[in-house]
Parts: C-alpha cells; sequence; structure tokens
C-alpha cells in the first residue's frame, strides 16, 4: 500500500493537485526499478483516477475488486459513488 500512501502525502501534506500526482504515479509505474504489485490493475486505477471524481485509493479498491470479479463497490463516499464500478450506499 505505499503507492497509497505516496499520494496522501503528495496531495494531503505537499499539496500537489491530482495532474502532479498523476505524473509521480505515471512515473513509479514506468521505472524498472520498482516493483508495482497488480501493475496493469494500478494502470487502470491511475487512468480512472485522472478523469474521474474518486481519489486514487477507491479507484485502486473499485478496480482490484473488479479484477476480481465484483461487478461493484459499494460506498458512502459520494464523490466515489459516482465512479464506474462504485454503486453509492444510501
Amino acid at each position: 500500500m505505499g503507492r497509497l500512501e505516496l499520494v496522501w502525502v503528495l496531495a494531503g501534506h505537499y499539496d500537489y493537485d491530482k495532474s502532479v500526482v498523476a505524473s509521480v504515479i505515471r512515473q513509479i509505474l514506468r521505472t524498472a526499478e520498482f516493483t508495482v504489485e497488480d501493475h496493469d490493475v494500478i494502470g487502470i486505477a491511475l487512468r480512472e483516477f485522472e478523469s474521474g471524481n474518486g481519489d486514487f485509493a477507491d479507484c485502486v479498491i473499485a478496480q482490484r475488486n473488479h479484477a476480481h470479479g465484483c461487478k461493484r463497490t459499494y460506498t458512502f463516499d459520494r464523490k466515489a459513488g459516482r465512479g464506474r464500478h462504485f454503486a453509492l450506499v444510501s
């Protein structure tokens, strides 16, 4: 889960916007010295993060669930609930 903590630090502590955070993640995915678990799933989550409303952690959770056969990930988070693989619990 290191990549999620990285996003929280970049966005929360250093106040980088989404485009900068996405660029850093993309660079990590392209760097041979890093091994990223679920590399393809993380790449899909990154594209969802860039184009959607949820945060990166939400996108990773939804894409991992989807990769394991779940059609929807249920959430109370209104922003994430608008995502492609999410359903809002009301």
